[in-house]
């Protein structure tokens, strides 16, 4: 019975990160769709809207850094091609 519980709070935690996942991507998707954003202003937005609330101060952190990092690759990428 317990293994059950358990198992199922497991589940609940694996749906709910897919969910929160899928959350950043479709705000993303939708703010890069919308207006004239740049790569850095969509991810910061979706970011903002969908993962933000989830995330202490060091997990902030380290995902502005990942941003500026992807968003640097994506305009060497960009240029290269």
């Amino acid at each position: 019975m317990v293994e059950t519980v358990y198992y199922y709070l497991w589940l609940n935690t694996i749906e709910s990160y897919r969910f929160r996942a899928f959350e950043f991507i479709a705000c993303f998707l939708h703010e890069f769709g919308t207006g004239d954003k740049t790569l850095a202003d969509a991810i910061g937005k979706a970011y903002a809207q969908s993962l933000r609330r989830y995330h202490g101060m060091l997990a902030r952190n380290i995902f502005s850094v990942n941003e500026n990092t992807i968003v640097d690759l994506f305009e060497i990428d960009f240029y290269i091609f």
